[in-house]
């Protein structure tokens, strides 16, 4: 059997990430305008909560008027670049040592290559997989939920798609592809997408509402 794991909101908590990331950027923006790094933080949650990701940074600029290109590039690179402050959901380190003993371990993650490659740096988890695979370092083609990175771990393998097991917590696209050549999916319902209802055909064969007490069990 050959395990295959999502990072982002599967593995920890992804908001974790974001909320680190804003608290370094808050820092770098206090010394521009020196106004205080909790009141820029603290507005940096308030734009996330009304209006998502997208131009937060260009947001919190321009209404302290220190809106320029250097200082948007210079809040991005502190965002993708800053050492995280961020940890395992409880069990899964446990979890991921166990299983490591006794079935091969993928990791297949999508996202920024230097916030993935943080993200995995920071949590310390790149010793429990036999490999790990970053889709943006193989281009649109390789996004979720193309097979691309799948497929290169079936060859390396050398099984077949009943011998995969994919857990992951996205129902939008992390099941579908998986779900119709045969693979096993398993959904984490936690992060962003817990409450998510899956659309026909997007969602997991088998629910789990923690992933620390992710058992092979189940599978049986």
């Amino acid at each position: 059997m050959v395990l295959i794991f999502d990072l982002d909101d599967t593995l920890y908590d992804e908001n974790a990430f974001v909320k680190s990331g804003f608290k370094a950027v808050a820092r770098y923006v206090s010394g521009v305008t020196g106004i205080s790094e909790k009141k820029l933080y603290l507005r940096e949650l308030r734009l996330l909560a009304l209006y998502g990701r997208g131009k937060i940074f260009n947001t919190l600029l321009e209404e302290h008027s220190v809106l320029t290109h250097k200082n948007v590039r210079k809040c991005l690179s502190i965002y993708r670049k800053h050492r995280p402050n961020i940890a395992l959901y409880p069990g899964v380190r446990d979890l991921l040592k166990e299983l490591s003993c006794y079935s091969r371990l993928y990791l297949v993650t999508e996202g920024n290559t230097l916030v993935q490659t943080a993200k995995i740096r920071a949590l310390g988890i790149r010793h429990f997989f036999n490999k790990i695979y970053i889709t943006n370092r193989y281009g649109p083609k390789a996004a979720k939920p193309a097979l691309y990175c799948f497929e290169k771990i079936k060859r390396l393998e050398k099984c077949n798609w009943s011998d995969v097991v994919y857990i992951g917590d996205d129902p939008n696209k992390d099941f579908v592809a998986l779900n119709r050549v045969g693979a096993c999916t398993v959904r984490v319902h936690s992060g962003r997408f817990a409450t998510t209802k899956a659309k026909q055909f997007h969602g997991a064969r088998y629910n789990i509402k923690d992933i620390g007490k992710f058992t092979t069990s189940i599978l049986s």
